[in-house]
């Protein structure tokens, strides 16, 4: 089965590419990383928060922006719940990563547009 038809093979394979990886193959992926993450089958390993958190303004632009209005909605929304998630099971530790990923995504990706 080819790989865009099955998504399960990405996490092992494509996790450590990310940084690597143009903002269209970006794009791609990251569906399945939102979804691995909400499934929780993946806890910390979702490289779209490591590129929010760890990474300098210019790199989350280059590697974002090409996100259309729909796209940056869907990526708000997934931040919001992961944050409300983290409040409801008092994990303050990922309550900060997640809050400082949407801090992050809406200064240079929301309010950018």
């Amino acid at each position: 089965m080819p790989m865009e038809n099955n998504w399960t093979k990405l996490l092992s394979t494509f996790f450590q590419d990310w940084a690597f990886m143009d903002d269209k193959g970006i794009r791609f992926h990251l569906p399945c990383f939102l979804l691995q993450d909400i499934d929780k089958k993946a806890p910390g390993d979702n490289p779209l928060i490591s590129i929010l958190t760890n990474s300098t303004s210019d790199f989350i632009v280059d590697k974002l922006s090409i996100l259309n209005i729909t796209q940056k909605a869907i990526v708000l929304n997934f931040l919001n719940y992961k944050i409300e998630e983290c409040i409801t099971e008092n994990n303050d530790r990922d309550f900060i990563m997640y809050q400082n990923a949407k801090n992050n995504f809406e200064q240079y990706i929301i309010n950018k547009q």
